[in-house]
């Protein structure tokens, strides 16, 4: 019921991609804040052939060009990271010539920065500044790397945004949660 009644927050939004990668063979993961979204919101009707996800303490550091190697030659590969990770790896659709397959579906969820760490009550008592670089907060969106590198590229900043299809080459979808309605998931979530 709260992630219908708040769909544009990011577990909201995170449990509608989860329907739409139904349409892929595979399923990339990468790093914490994605897998444990996943773990906790993703729908569970329809399985996935195949799921992998890595994450570890060293963990954000080049896992777009780990999941193009892991999936060289798998058609409707999707893969799911932050923003953070992505900008780690930025490097990496250089690759994309020797892997390109069809139906690759690169999905970046920006919420403009580490907000797994926004939980944390380490960092919640720290005072805003300090938070701030913690959070390492930016503004940044994703569609003139996806140009550089030639691939396509799909917005999606609200629930009607959802309505996309694989192509041929690769696309990356960047998710920009509602801000609002995602700290409203959590509050809500806490009370129950």
């Amino acid at each position: 019921e709260l992630l219908e009644s708040l769909p544009e927050s990011e577990p909201g939004m995170v449990r509608m991609l989860s329907v739409m990668a139904t349409m892929g063979q595979n399923l990339y993961l990468g790093n914490s804040l994605p897998i444990r979204e996943w773990n906790d919101f993703a729908q569970r009707d329809v399985p996935y052939e195949l799921v992998r996800a890595n994450r570890g303490a060293n963990g954000i550091d080049g896992q777009i060009s780990t999941w193009l190697g892991a999936t060289t030659d798998e058609e409707g590969s999707w893969a799911v990271f932050g923003d953070l990770t992505t900008m780690y790896d930025l490097s990496a659709p250089a690759l994309l010539d020797q892997v390109q397959c069809q139906g690759r579906m690169l999905v970046v969820i920006n919420n403009g920065g580490g907000r797994i760490f926004d939980r944390l009550p380490v960092v919640q008592a720290l005072d805003d500044e300090v938070a701030e670089l913690v959070t390492n907060e930016h503004g940044h969106g994703f569609e003139n790397w996806a140009k550089m590198w030639g691939m396509n590229y799909v917005r999606v900043d609200g629930i009607e945004g959802f309505d996309f299809e694989p192509a041929e080459k690769t696309t990356v979808v960047e998710v920009i949660p509602n801000a609002r309605q995602t700290d409203l998931f959590w509050e809500k979530l806490a009370s129950i």
